[in-house]
């Protein structure tokens, strides 16, 4: 078979060596003048290129085949980071926001991207309420990242209040897991805690019955914080035990937003004339507060009429010689809390003065509580026959009393 054509390519191999080792192969080449053909066989033109052709092919293949790769996979042992969220204080303030910020931290950076959800919940601070503002979301963690941060809203106030909290929970953990997930804030108040005042107060008396004093017992602004604070009566120039008012003491509760209450005093009617009378209400041991005046005064306004002045005419006989006795009564209509007192004088009539009786004048007093008195006139004795004779006692200047329009 002749080798340089076609049909005899495959006789024209075995010049070609293949020396391949490991993944290495080497082709000897067979075209050219190292090339060993039988004299005048040299291949030439299309044959030689077609051999060419074929034992790069086959060069190729044999790489391929003798070529051998494995895939190594390195199996993660480490386990997912955990993330927490800590807790926070932040100063109040009176007006406007500040900010409580959460700092939410993973224990160890991730080679993961991280996601965990975040919320704010109420505890004694209430969104609602307007002590901070709701935040809500989800935070990511891109790969080595270790903390973020979640800032809330703090609305200020000037209510007293004492501090107050609430919290930033942490759920739905992506490629880590949740140590510490409630984050308390801290809203520390700021405001000073209000006074308390109890103001005076007065009552018209009454005839019979009782009358309230009603004293106002107020704070000097709102609070958060529940206050009580003691009152007791004590007694002036008007006496419980002598029925003047009724005593009492007790505790007044202000609930948190509320700023006055009432303290009643109970004040006993009569008809009695007197002085206008008082007593106090005394505050101690206030509670969340402090006392700015702590006495009130209450007065008891008499309305009962003064009493009136009267007086009974009387007679004497005379004797014959020195002197004798008339008494003159003089009544009030009613007992008087009040001294009362009234000028007299004698008055001449058909009796007269000095050769009858004896000249007097002076003021006559009533103390408190009483409602009679006398008055002395000395009668001068005679042998004289004589018709009856009279004299007269006037009265003015009544005080704490009027006089009665008829004598006697």
């Amino acid at each position: 078979m002749n080798r340089t054509r076609p049909d005899g390519l495959l006789r024209a191999l075995p010049p070609l060596l293949l020396c391949s080792l490991r993944n290495a192969v080497a082709l000897v080449p067979f075209v050219g003048p190292e090339a060993r053909w039988p004299r005048g066989r040299r291949p030439r033109g299309a044959t030689a290129f077609l051999l060419m052709a074929l034992a790069m092919s086959v060069a190729l293949n044999a790489r391929a085949a003798d070529t051998l790769r494995a895939v190594g996979t390195i199996i993660d042992n480490d386990p997912p980071p955990s993330v927490s969220v800590d807790s926070v204080n932040v100063v109040e303030g009176d007006a406007g926001s500040s900010q409580a910020i959460f700092t939410v931290a993973l224990s160890s950076v991730s080679g993961w991207p991280v996601t965990v959800d975040f919320a704010t919940a109420d505890g004694g601070a209430e969104a609602a309420g307007g002590d901070y503002a709701t935040a809500s979301g989800a935070l990511l963690f891109p790969p080595g990242v270790a903390s973020l941060q979640v800032p809330v809203a703090v609305h200020g106030d000037v209510l007293n209040e004492g501090d107050e909290t609430f919290y930033l929970d942490l759920s739905n953990p992506a490629h880590v897991t949740i140590d510490q997930g409630r984050g308390v804030a801290t809203i520390e108040d700021d405001d000073a805690a209000p006074t308390v005042s109890i103001s005076d107060a007065s009552v018209v008396e009454t005839d019979t019955g009782q009358a309230n004093a009603a004293f106002t017992v107020a704070l000097s602004g709102p609070s958060g914080l529940p206050i009580t604070v003691d009152y007791s009566t004590v007694d002036g120039t008007a006496v419980a035990a002598n029925g003047d008012y009724v005593a009492g003491s007790g505790t007044i509760s202000f609930p948190p937003g509320t700023v006055s209450k009432t303290v009643l005093v109970a004040c006993v009617g009569d008809s009695y004339d007197e002085f206008d009378e008082s007593f106090s209400v005394d505050l101690s041991d206030p509670v969340n507060t402090s006392i700015s005046r702590g006495r009130a005064t209450g007065t008891i306004v008499d309305n009962d009429a003064p009493p009136q002045i009267s007086v009974a005419g009387f007679s004497v006989t005379e004797g014959n010689t020195g002197t004798s006795k008339g008494r003159l009564e003089a009544t009030l209509s009613a007992p008087s809390g009040k001294a009362v007192s009234v000028d007299y004088v004698t008055v001449a009539g058909t009796a007269a003065a000095d050769a009858d009786y004896v000249p007097a004048s002076g003021t006559l007093v009533f103390p408190a509580g009483t409602t009679s008195q006398f008055i002395t006139i000395q009668i001068v004795g005679d042998r004289l026959d004589e018709p009856t004779e009279d004299f007269s006692v006037a009265f003015s200047n009544p005080v704490n009393a009027t006089l009665s329009a008829a004598g006697g």
